[in-house]
């Protein structure tokens, strides 16, 4: 099932050899209906919400494929000409409806993000991506950690290569089992052995104002480098020459 932000969605019901699109509403408050559709899809399909717009995605194997279609929350049906066939995808794990991308994986487990306002043109393949993984749709970026289990990795959905990177202990938290976003700046990882949440924060800037005959305080500066750091390059050492006056 899936439900958008307007409290609308829809829910698979499993029948003999086929799913029912029912149509889920509870938008009125104290109101909640459900209501079976005339739309079926076959058994084992999925539905992808999204909490960034009223559609969903719908994704049905067909062979060795998947058929996937966009649907209306508000209208309650299939948008018309918008069911696609999607090849070597083994699974679907997130749909962001104000960016217009499905994301997936693909046969070589590579990460693979669709266009979904374009037919679903593939925009984006990304290798070496472990799992467990989670998609933030509020800034377009997923959150992996690393197959030994001792980094957090920030990775753009179009882009090729993290572009953060962050040391994490999860040696009390056992057996890696999810990743989700739990807001913009912090996520929850779950284990076998427990919950961890893992807090990004950004440094803050300080202004420091020096007035004339003022008591300074001592001031403490904190660097990263961000690659191997090198001493400068210098022609000469640096000297003086002073002519006494007579």
């Amino acid at each position: 099932s899936s439900i958008d932000q307007n409290g609308r969605g829809i829910l698979l019901g499993e029948t003999v050899g086929e799913s029912i699109v029912h149509v889920i509403d509870y938008s009125d408050a104290g109101d909640f209906s459900i209501v079976a559709t005339d739309t079926s899809l076959s058994t084992g399909s999925m539905v992808l919400a999204s909490s960034s717009g009223p559609r969903s995605v719908l994704a049905s194997q067909v062979g060795g494929d998947f058929a996937v279609s966009l649907w209306s929350d508000s209208l309650g049906q299939v948008i018309e000409g918008s069911t696609h066939q999607l090849s070597s995808v083994n699974r679907f794990f997130g749909f962001d409806d104000a960016a217009g991308i499905l994301l997936a994986r693909d046969a070589s487990d590579s990460v693979v993000v669709f266009d979904v306002d374009s037919n679903f043109a593939l925009l984006n393949q990304i290798s070496n991506v472990s799992e467990p993984i989670a998609y933030d749709s509020v800034n377009g970026r997923l959150a992996t950690i690393s197959s030994d289990h001792d980094r957090l990795d920030l990775w753009d959905a179009l882009g090729s290569a993290p572009f953060a990177s962050f040391d994490v202990d999860l040696s009390d938290v056992g057996e890696i089992r999810d990743l989700i976003w739990k807001d913009s700046r912090s996520l929850l990882l779950l284990g076998a052995d427990g919950l961890l949440e893992i807090n990004l924060r950004n440094a803050d800037s300080l202004t420091v104002t020096v007035e004339a005959d003022g008591v300074i305080d001592d001031l403490s500066f904190g660097v990263v480098p961000l690659s191997d750091n090198q001493p400068p390059e210098v022609a000469a050492e640096l000297s003086w020459t002073l002519q006494e006056d007579s």
